[in-house]
Formats: C-alpha cells, sequence, structure tokens
C-alpha cells in the first residue's frame, strides 16, 4: 500500500500461512549457489562455514520442502528480517502483532522454572498494547478467521497428554509422509503413513487453568461466521497437518456456499516445528528421520491448502446468499459442517 493510499480494490481476500522456525537457506537452500536450480543465486546456498572456517555442504530440509520451493519461484519471495530472536517465542507474537513486547522479551529465556508457563507468549500479561492484528481486524469491519493460532496459552498440555485420544478424539494416531531409501528426499508419489485422513475435533490440547484465550476469537463476524474454527487443532505434533489442511478445506467450502467467507484468513500449521509425538502408532510411522517427516507434511499441507484455493479462485462469483447465522457452540458447528461428504485429503506434490 503506497503511503497516503488506501487498500487495493483488486484484493478481495488474504491468506496467511503460519509455518516454524526453519531458515530460508534450509528450506530453499537449493535453489542457490550449489543447487541444481539457481533461482536466487547467491541468496541462498547449501554451502556452509564451521566455527573453524572449514566449509560444508548440507541440503538440511530441502528434500522435502517440494511445494515451499514451487510456490517460491512461482510467486514472489520475501525475507527481510534481519533480527534474531532468541528462540521462536517472540516470533509467534512478531507475526500476529508486529511486535515483541517487553514484557514477552523479558521471559523467553526464564520459562523452565515457571512451572505451568506454555511456549507462546499469548497470555493476559503478555498482550501487545494495540492488540493483535485480529483485534486491528475487528476495529477497522474486516472480516476475520483464525485456524489453530493464539490457543496454546498457560496451562495447556501443547497436546501432549496420553492417550493421545483425550487431545484428538476421533482418531489418537499420527500420520505423515514417508521418505525415500536415501532417508532425505520425500517419496515420490507420496506415500503418507499412519492417519492424514480423519477429520478433526477440538482444538488439539487440554486446559487445566481458567485462563481467558483473546477475547475477540470467540466472537463473530457482522455476516454471523464465528472468528475461530473450534475444531481445528494448534500445536500438536500427534496430528497430520494434512489433517488440519483437510479441514480448513471443508470449512472454506462450507463458508463460500454460505457466503460467509472473511476477508482475512489466518492458518497455522504447526508440524515443521518438529517435536515429540505421543501417538500409539509413532513407530510405525516415523520409520526415517522424524523431523525431515513432520516437515514433509507441513509441506504436503501447505499444498493443499494453496491447490484448493486457486483451484477456486472464483468462488467470488458462485457464492450464494448468506443464510441464517448458525450458532458458534463446537457441536453445532461439526454437525453442521459434515453433514456434506468429507474429500479424501490430496496427496500430490507440485
Amino acid at each position: 500500500m503506497p503511503v497516503g493510499g488506501g487498500p487495493s480494490k483488486k484484493i478481495k481476500h488474504v491468506f496467511f500461512v503460519l509455518h516454524e522456525n526453519k531458515t530460508f537457506d534450509s528450506m530453499l537452500g537449493n535453489l542457490g549457489i550449489g543447487g541444481a536450480d539457481a533461482h536466487f543465486g547467491p541468496y541462498a546456498s547449501t554451502q556452509f562455514n564451521t566455527i573453524t572456517g572449514t566449509p560444508y555442504t548440507t541440503g538440511q530440509n530441502t528434500g522435502v520442502s517440494l511445494n515451499t520451493q514451487l510456490l517460491a519461484k512461482t510467486f514472489a519471495t520475501a525475507v527481510n528480517y534481519y533480527s534474531d530472536s532468541e528462540e521462536s517465542d517472540a516470533g509467534h507474537q512478531f507475526v500476529a502483532s508486529g511486535t515483541a513486547t517487553d514484557w514477552t522479551e523479558k521471559t523467553l529465556l526464564v520459562k523452565s522454572g515457571r512451572g505451568l508457563l506454555v511456549n507462546k507468549n499469548f497470555e493476559p500479561e503478555d498482550y501487545p498494547e494495540s492488540g493483535y492484528i485480529f483485534n486491528n481486524a475487528a476495529r477497522h469491519g474486516v472480516g476475520f478467521k483464525d485456524y489453530g493460532a493464539l490457543v496454546r496459552i498457560d496451562g495447556t498440555d501443547t497436546g501432549a497428554s496420553t492417550p493421545a485420544t483425550l487431545n484428538d478424539p476421533l482418531s489418537g494416531n499420527a500420520g505423515a509422509p514417508t521418505l525415500q531409501a536415501d532417508n532425505f528426499h520425500v517419496a515420490s508419489p507420496l506415500v503418507n503413513a499412519g492417519d492424514t485422513t480423519t477429520q478433526t475435533s477440538g482444538l488439539g490440547q487440554s486446559y487445566f487453568l481458567a485462563l481467558p484465550v483473546l477475547a475477540v476469537l470467540g466472537t463473530q463476524n457482522t455476516s454471523g461466521e464465528p472468528r475461530i474454527d473450534l475444531n481445528y487443532p494448534g500445536y500438536n505434533f500427534n496430528i497430520s497437518d494434512q489433517r488440519r489442511a483437510q479441514e480448513f478445506i471443508t470449512d472454506f467450502d462450507r463458508m463460500i456456499e454460505d457466503a460467509t467467507l472473511p476477508e482475512f484468513i489466518y492458518i497455522y500449521q504447526p508440524n515443521d516445528h518438529t517435536g515429540s509425538v505421543q501417538a500409539p502408532n509413532k513407530t510405525t510411522v516415523f520409520t526415517g528421520n522424524t523431523s525431515l517427516q513432520l516437515i514433509a507434511d507441513g509441506d504436503v499441507a501447505l499444498g493443499m491448502v494453496v491447490k484448493h484455493i486457486m483451484e477456486r479462485a472464483r468462488f467470488t462469483t458462485i457464492l450464494r446468499p448468506a443464510r441464517a447465522a448458525r450458532s458458534s457452540s463446537p457441536m453445532t458447528m461439526r454437525s453442521r459442517r459434515w453433514t456434506t461428504s468429507t474429500r479424501t485429503a490430496h496427496r500430490w506434490w507440485w
């Protein structure tokens, strides 16, 4: 937007997809120096130096980030942040508000002795003075919907309770893409192991304290559309990102039919963070490099979401008249949402 200008009349909807703390080179390094495709030239590389100056080459996550790479080559790519965060928590707050508060910065590295404090700094004492992007949207009459963000607060189990069905009642099983024999590249064509298709239910974690989540997320847009999907799981590695993507796709199609699609959509796909999996089938799913399989899962989910949105790029021309606003209770939302046939999750690489 130019200085003194207004919003573009050509842009009707914005979809923001949040992935986890991975560097530019770790996902796109093969598109630069040392890679087969030098799309980014000297601005990306798989070649590095040790602390003593000894050169070495590593592909990091580039063998499983195929959809991320295709998007980077097809559309504009921006990487213009030069400030190092002590750890990723400040980054979550930054992308949702444009800042990391003084309280957040002072508590980032002193959490281990604070017991119930979890990792995302989304408690009330952490809130930025002007709020998050959701508050700003509400103040300016911009419809929005949140999928999985800002729900991991003090007193949650971050999806780590067992049995896994406590936070994933319809499945409790993990799922992810398999790797090739080199234990580096994702299988091609894509082959999933475990559960990547069962519909999701709930926010993917248990809450043990009566602590409020950001209040504006519990309200509705003027269309009557809830501002959060209560059946889209947040941070929980037992739940495949492909299942999250399918939940979004189903909800997206339903909002088009109801003519309630908000202008701003915020989608969190957490699994490329990587971490501990408690699901009972983990040993049969993660038979290669667990971290790479989780990153691959997020990359597939990203492709599913982008592909579906692009396939329905002309959705504004087929909107139906809005129906009466529905109840925002989880049970009602779920029963309404799954009355139509559930599509099988896409399994593809661009």
